[in-house]
């Protein structure tokens, strides 16, 4: 049989109490965070002109941006002088044929052509890094889904208001030739 006074119940009990009411503020706190503001994200300039260069976007999105120039800062090492690199590369090559800048790519150093394969995945897949250790930086506001937004809407979202699958579709008169 277990020996359990009264004091140490009564000081489980609250123990038990406090640590779930921690516990619940911390999860719940987390779970509604808003996205940070504009005003406070740090992108460098050179980044950003970067990013519009190799992806042809004139206003990319900023909290991606911040994603993927964090994860690159804190995986790469010599971020801006690969940036340096990189934008040297585009310069010299602005008017060579896809095919001839990728094999001058593949000339340059590793890290420089890491950081060009990293933006466009960050960019246009929403995701870095390694095949066996891929990290999402972002979904719904990737490049590829801003190329194509007239047309197509990332595949979680739902294209008519809430509940518009549950009426039969209109029918359509068709004209017979």
């Amino acid at each position: 049989m277990i020996n359990l006074s009264r004091r140490h119940l009564v000081f489980g009990a609250t123990s038990l109490l406090a640590a779930g009411a921690l516990g619940k503020t911390l999860l719940v706190s987390n779970a509604f965070a808003s996205a940070p503001l504009v005003s406070n994200l740090t992108l460098p300039a050179d980044f950003l002109a970067l990013s519009m260069r190799l992806t042809g976007i004139d206003k990319p999105d900023l909290q991606l941006g911040q994603r993927l120039y964090d994860w690159l800062n804190h995986a790469a090492p010599q971020l801006t002088a690969n940036m340096t690199a990189l934008n040297a590369l585009l310069d010299a090559h602005q008017n060579a044929a896809p095919n001839a800048f990728q094999a001058q790519l593949a000339s340059q150093p590793a890290p420089v052509a890491a950081l060009y394969q990293a933006l466009l995945g960050g960019w246009y897949l929403g995701v870095v890094g390694s095949k066996m250790n891929p990290v999402c930086v972002g979904f719904e506001t990737i490049v590829s889904y801003q190329l194509l937004s007239t047309s197509f809407t990332p595949p979680s979202y739902c294209a008519g208001e809430p509940n518009f699958w549950i009426q039969p579709p209109q029918s359509e008169s068709v004209a017979h030739v």
